[in-house]
Formats: C-alpha cells, structure tokens, sequence
C-alpha cells in the first residue's frame, strides 16, 4: 500500500514536469486532492483495495485527504512543490494506476474536477455536511467508481458496436451475423 503523501509527489512531479515544459499548468492543493480521490477509486474499482490508507472526507470544495492538504497548506493556492517521488513508493500496478489517473485528468480543469465530484449521486453529495467535515467511506468511494468503470465499459462496447454495426445475413432467415472482433465463437 502507498503512501498519500508519496502519491501527491508524483502527481506534482508530473505536473511540474508538463507546466515547466510549457504543456499544463502547475499543480495546487485543490488540484491535487481530486487526484488524490480519484486515485484512491480507480484503485478501490479495479483492485478492491485501497491506495493509501489515509481516510478522506467530503469538504466544501470536494473530497480531501486531511494529512496531505495539511502538508501542503503553506502554499495557499500557489503551485506546490516538494521532493521527487520513487518508484520504489510503489507497487507496478499502484505506479501504473496512478499515470493512468495522471493521464485522465490532466487536460481537465480544476474546476472541472471539483464539478464532477459535486455532482448528484458521487460520495462526497451523499457525504457532505455543510456544518462538519464527514469521512466518504471507502465502500461507497468503491462502488460508486465500480458503477462508473461499468458504464465507462458499456459506452466504449456500444461505441464499438455503431462503428462496426450488426451485419444482416443474406438469405431468408436474415439472422444478424457479428462483425469478426465480436464473434468469440469463430476463429481467426
């Protein structure tokens, strides 16, 4: 399991990175604690384990890891900066995962990013208390990003289908026939 403060230097590594080769902006606290979440519910989705043991709980402007916005709180709302990460923080597929979620977010805003976390239905709606920070529970992080890789899947398969629609047979019956990449049962 990694560290959340080891994940946060790699997130802004990569973002410093791109911003200092003119290619995004840097990194800031906000910025990374939607990455941070977002991290943690991939993991949670696809590994059915967490990322980093720290809890993370809804705030105003969306789902935060505590200890990480504490560390860097000092910048306010600058670009963060810190040490370079080690690959040796992490797993192959905790390191893998987190350049996948690098790779998603990083033509999103900011404000996109803390849009789709206030949206109707995620953890941080069902969690969020105006008068009090509340921990999102790490069941209801997984389940709702399981939700999201499912209908991410559909789309993609039904994205695929109208590309390469059913073709009718010819003859009587007019069975439809499956293009080739979706008839597992005929060989290549």
């Amino acid at each position: 399991m990694a560290d959340a403060r080891a994940v946060a230097r790699l997130f802004i590594e990569l973002a410093n990175d791109q911003a200092d080769a003119g290619q995004g902006d840097m990194m800031t606290n906000l910025r990374l604690q939607k990455l941070l979440y977002f991290a943690q519910g991939w993991m949670l989705a696809q590994y059915g384990k967490p990322l980093f043991p720290d809890r993370i709980e809804a705030w105003k402007f969306g789902p935060v890891v505590p200890s990480v916005y504490r560390a860097y709180k000092p910048f306010g709302n600058n670009p963060l900066s810190d040490t370079p990460s080690r690959k040796s923080d992490f797993s192959p597929e905790e390191y893998l995962l987190l350049f996948d979620v690098y790779s998603a977010c990083e033509s999103l805003s900011t404000a996109k990013l803390v849009s789709l976390t206030h949206e109707a239905g995620t953890p941080w709606s069902h969690t969020y208390n105006e008068s009090r920070d509340s921990v999102i529970p790490e069941s209801r992080i997984r389940d709702y990003f399981r939700e999201a890789f499912a209908e991410l899947q559909l789309r993609s398969s039904l994205a695929k289908l109208n590309q390469n629609p059913i073709i009718p047979a010819r003859g009587a019956d007019r069975i439809p026939v499956l293009p080739k990449e979706f008839d597992y049962a005929r060989e290549n």
